[in-house]
């Protein structure tokens, strides 16, 4: 099962979508906090989190994946949105300075080869930032939320995934510790929830974040071989007669 696009509308229009952007925004812009003359790429959905970037970055282009739609935006602008094939990324190599993939790696079929494409457009030491539904928070198991859907993971899997692509990242982060429900009490203490679970529950928060930098791998050469085999020949004991 998997998310299309008039279900991520729908739920980022709710309540309980908005507070999920906020907690998640606010993480993200603790690790992006400018991208000032940055190529930035958002795959997935990632419309909530990448417009504040809008303004600032020298370029910004979003790819969809075919299973589960698009739509245009920004509004009563040039189109920035692309319906591409699921884990590929239709862009040069080296063209990219930062990557925001959301929505998108727990529905992937092949997630290492999602990986590796971001490694080969981004630029040398350019960084990808990913945000998946955690393995232990509550999100991860409603499935009313786009959050709920998908293989989640958590913050040592996915470090150890990022880790086999080639990636050098960063210590796991975690979001969202207000459960998922649209309980008006729930919902009116928020922020205590996220200030107490940022503090005291990191692992169960209901996202996990992970930043990580392009790792430029230094080629490795064959060893060459020695000059001559060197054979080792035992020399046995002279015998002793008597």
């Amino acid at each position: 099962m998997k998310t299309d696009i008039a279900e991520f509308h729908k739920f980022y229009e709710s309540r309980l979508g908005k507070l999920a952007q906020k907690y998640i925004a606010r993480k993200i812009s603790s690790l992006w906090p400018d991208a000032v003359n940055d190529i930035i790429v958002g795959y997935g959905y990632p419309l909530p989190y990448i417009e504040r970037y809008y303004a600032r970055a020298a370029q910004i282009a979003v790819l969809m994946p075919c299973f589960q739609g698009a739509s245009p935006w920004p509004e009563d602008q040039a189109n920035t949105v692309t319906l591409t094939q699921a884990d590929r990324l239709p862009l040069k190599d080296n063209s990219v300075n930062r990557i925001l993939i959301i929505h998108a790696l727990e529905h992937s079929e092949n997630p290492l080869q999602l990986l590796r494409e971001a490694w080969r457009v981004l630029v040398d030491g350019g960084c990808v930032l990913i945000v998946v539904p955690n393995r232990r928070g509550f999100w991860a198991r409603n499935p009313r939320t786009p959050f709920g859907v998908g293989e989640p993971y958590s913050g040592y899997q996915l470090y150890a995934l990022i880790e086999d692509s080639l990636f050098t990242p960063s210590k796991p982060l975690y979001a969202l510790f207000t459960p998922p429900t649209r309980l008006k009490g729930v919902l009116t203490a928020a922020d205590t929830l996220e200030r107490l679970g940022t503090g005291w529950m990191k692992k169960i928060g209901g996202v996990t974040l992970i930043e990580a930098h392009k790792q430029v791998i230094s080629p490795v050469f064959e060893r060459p071989a020695p000059w001559r085999s060197r054979i080792f020949i035992p020399n046995p004991s002279p015998k002793k007669f008597l």
